[in-house]
């Protein structure tokens, strides 16, 4: 994976326009995540503990 320096946050508030505070997104997980809290987008590829089987909830407490 390779993280380039963006403003996601810019992003989302150009999107989302007065909304934005309330803003809420879904993640592949079916996690929700208000759009102001997210700091990263990747692929499900690019998260190799997936090629494990470890689970999402695991990585959470483990961060």
């Amino acid at each position: 994976m390779a993280a380039f320096h963006t403003d996601i946050q810019l992003f989302f508030r150009d999107i989302f326009e007065e909304d934005y505070e309330d803003a809420v997104l879904v993640d592949a997980y079916g996690h929700e995540h208000y759009a102001g809290d997210i700091r990263l987008i990747t692929t499900i590829k690019a998260m190799k503990w997936e090629a494990f089987g470890v689970p999402y909830e695991y990585c959470q407490g483990h961060g």
